[in-house]
């Protein structure tokens, strides 16, 4: 059985959160990561990161392993989307 957002305490889903975005930050430390209100179908979590980078494919690819670490581990259904930084809605 996977697991919800609904079935997990708040402080799991806040803490899985956090790792997720350190793991991120780690390998991209000028990414930003923002939380979507969306669910589209059977994930638990969609996130938006933006990174400034010329090979977004890579980024993207690069991400995608660290979110499937992430799901293997907590079956928890992750899905990430990598745009470039200048599309990002949250201004430095």
């Amino acid at each position: 059985m996977r697991a919800t957002v609904e079935s997990l305490p708040l402080k799991n889903f806040e803490q899985i959160l956090k790792e997720i975005v350190d793991a991120i930050k780690k390998r991209f430390p000028e990414a930003i990561v923002l939380l979507k209100d969306e669910i589209y179908e059977d994930e638990d979590l969609n996130l938006d990161i933006f990174v400034e980078s010329e090979d977004i494919l890579s980024v993207d690819e690069e991400i995608s392993h660290v979110v499937f670490d992430f799901t293997k581990e907590t079956d928890f259904l992750i899905l990430p989307t990598v745009a470039p930084m200048e599309s990002c809605p949250v201004k430095r």
